[in-house]
């Protein structure tokens, strides 16, 4: 799929010219929607895509898009953020990945708040750390992140236990000031990460929000609207010509949502004729 990643790269570069200020269009967004379109069309077969080529993809969408952001250079920082972390699938298993980022979040807190970063540099990458590792763990993870206690509190004394347990709105606010930290680090002017940093901690809400849409679409889900939209078409077409191939991408589709074709579409025969489109993609 190496034409995606150059559509995708292309439409980065375009919008990066204008890096400040929203350009989609209605051309700009039907791209879009045909590259992801092409992504469920093929996804049953085995082809080599670079991991944050498809997470810019799935930003583009969810974020430049649909939200109207106006910074490319933030959507780039995130998917790369989402293909670093989510590369570790192949060293710690899910649910063992998130219990493994949890761990090593509160590892990082120990060691900012303990001084063992003691080098600038170190202490601009241990709060960038500490913030992409909550930012990820918010958005794709929340469920490893309630009701956690920090090791350093479990370990102390009684007293210490008596202590709330932690929830989404204290990783939050922790996510936020480590950004803040990091955007004032000489460092992250010297990256040309300044901006960035003090984008994601003004709105760390949005970008886990977005985070959030990312991960239940397409990473432990699938776009439930666009794959139905894509088994109508199929469905549409098949019932035109016959084609075994389109009976074949209605099987697929299906799949993907955990239907019983032959009962999904008696149902839509009955109940949503009004929606079976005449050409795909509409």
């Amino acid at each position: 799929m190496a034409d995606v990643e150059t559509a995708v790269q292309a439409l980065k570069e375009t919008a990066s010219a204008h890096e400040g200020r929203n350009i989609v269009d209605r051309a700009f967004a039907r791209e879009v929607d045909t590259l992801l379109d092409g992504f469920y069309a093929d996804i049953t077969q085995l082809k080599r895509i670079e991991l944050q080529s498809l997470f810019d993809l799935f930003l583009l969408k969810a974020l430049y898009i649909d939200r109207h952001s106006t910074s490319i250079a933030t959507l780039d920082y995130l998917g790369s953020l989402l293909a670093r972390h989510v590369r570790m699938r192949e060293i710690f298993p899910i649910p063992d990945l998130a219990a493994h980022f949890g761990n090593l979040l509160e590892s990082l807190m120990e060691e900012a708040e303990h001084g063992a970063a003691r080098e600038a540099q170190n202490l601009f990458e241990a709060n960038r750390n500490i913030a992409d590792s909550t930012l990820f763990l918010i958005g794709i993870f929340p469920a490893s992140l309630t009701g956690r206690r920090s090791r350093w509190r479990r370990r102390r004394s009684p007293a210490m236990q008596a202590i709330p347990r932690l929830d989404i709105s204290y990783y939050t606010r922790l996510g936020r000031s480590h950004y803040a930290l990091a955007s004032e680090h000489e460092l992250a002017r010297w990256t040309g990460l300044d901006g960035v940093l003090s984008r994601l901690s003004n709105n760390f809400d949005i970008y886990a929000e977005v985070l959030s849409e990312v991960a239940q679409t397409f990473i432990h889900g699938v776009d439930v609207q666009r794959v139905t939209n894509l088994m109508l078409d199929s469905y549409n077409a098949w019932r035109r010509t016959g084609d075994p191939q389109r009976m074949e991408e209605l099987r697929k589709y299906a799949a993907l949502l955990a239907l019983d074709p032959r009962r999904a579409f008696s149902r839509l025969r009955r109940r949503q004729r009004y929606v079976l489109l005449d050409q795909p993609g509409q």
